[in-house]
């Protein structure tokens, strides 16, 4: 049985919770700090923001493949696309190359398409239940505070959805359609770029100083003096740097990959030398020099083999030589002595 609907039913319900996991600490984060007229206004903005979060979940699940199970024609393009060409967790294999090729390009835009979709989806939670807040005649204080709860459970979202597209599904499925466009002789579009891996480390630093600005917020004004301000900034510092550090020290075996990898054809006998100490590494460092052994190796056989039919084929050519040479001379010779008979013949017939 052939099963479909592979992103509503893989991958929409984690991005679902932890949206809404983010909701819930958005919201906990408001309470935390706004300052409400009454304990009914505490209650209708409880009341809309769960409210709203409900409805952009259920709007999200209806336009990403929900619809479909109620035979409704209302799903965004992308999802579409991916939960109609894959099949029980695989890529069709009755696509056309058309189908294959626009079926890669959304894989390959799907982590910035799941962004922006968590960010139209979270931007109307905060702001429908801000303007409704306003329309209520709340304090400007608690707006402002609702707002910045708001973006907070925007950025966590936000950030969770760019790299769960890659951890839950995209990386295999964007490795099986290169291997099915090669079978086919198609040269996938790979200049559609979105992310690098040296520029990962920047979003590291702003959920750094993201999770400080949050701490900071729960230290009552009274206590938040220069020294406490300063300690942070100093600890956010400390602790970015470290990261850089870690994040450099990864970073680095990819390009000495890259470098090893450009010298494999080039030099005899490669070998790929690390400077790194980490366990994985240094297997991989193995690895890398055992495929290089057995490519020198493998040349090496292949220009023995060469050298072998280059001695075999100037020896045939000597031979031949050597034969047609001989050929050429019993033909001579036979000329000669057709020609010595016939003079023969004419001295005696001119004696008689």
């Amino acid at each position: 049985m052939k099963e479909r609907n592979f992103y509503f039913k893989y991958f929409l319900p984690r991005i679902e919770i932890w949206a809404f996991l983010c909701g819930l600490f958005g919201f906990f984060f408001i309470l935390a700090h706004a300052d409400f007229e009454s304990p009914d206004v505490e209650k209708i903005f409880i009341f809309l923001w769960l409210y709203y979060l409900l409805c952009s979940e259920l709007f999200r699940v209806l336009f990403n493949g929900g619809a479909r199970l109620l035979k409704l024609k209302m799903e965004q393009k992308n999802a579409r696309i991916i939960n109609s060409y894959i099949v029980n967790g695989h890529i069709d294999p009755s696509l056309t190359n058309q189908q294959l090729e626009e079926l890669f390009c959304v894989l390959k835009k799907e982590p910035i398409t799941n962004l922006i979709n968590s960010l139209i989806y979270g931007g109307a939670v905060i702001v429908l239940t801000t303007l409704t807040m306003a329309f209520l005649k709340t304090s400007r204080f608690n707006l402002i505070v609702i707002v910045v709860g708001g973006l907070i459970y925007l950025a966590f979202v936000a950030l969770f959805s760019i790299f769960s597209v890659e951890a839950f599904f995209i990386n295999d499925l964007l490795r099986e359609c290169r291997k099915i466009l090669s079978k086919r002789g198609i040269k996938p579009r790979e200049e559609m770029e979105l992310f690098s891996l040296e520029n990962r480390f920047h979003y590291f630093i702003f959920l750094l100083f993201l999770i400080t600005i949050i701490l900071l917020s729960f230290v009552p004004p009274s206590q938040l003096s220069l020294f406490l301000i300063t300690l942070s900034c100093l600890a956010f510092v400390m602790i970015a740097i470290i990261g850089r550090m870690l994040f450099s020290s990864i970073y680095s075996v990819f390009e000495e990959i890259k470098e090893f990898v450009a010298r494999l054809p080039q030099e005899k006998k490669a070998q790929y030398f690390t400077g790194s100490s980490y366990k994985e590494v240094l297997a991989l460092s193995k690895d890398l020099n055992r495929s290089a052994e057995e490519i020198f190796r493998a040349r090496e056989r292949e220009r023995k083999t060469k050298k072998e039919l280059e001695e075999k084929v100037e020896e045939l050519n000597k031979w031949f030589k050597l034969t047609v040479g001989r050929e050429l001379k019993m033909i001579e010779l036979k000329k000669e002595i057709e020609r010595l008979k016939k003079e023969k013949k004419n001295n005696n017939n001119q004696k008689t």
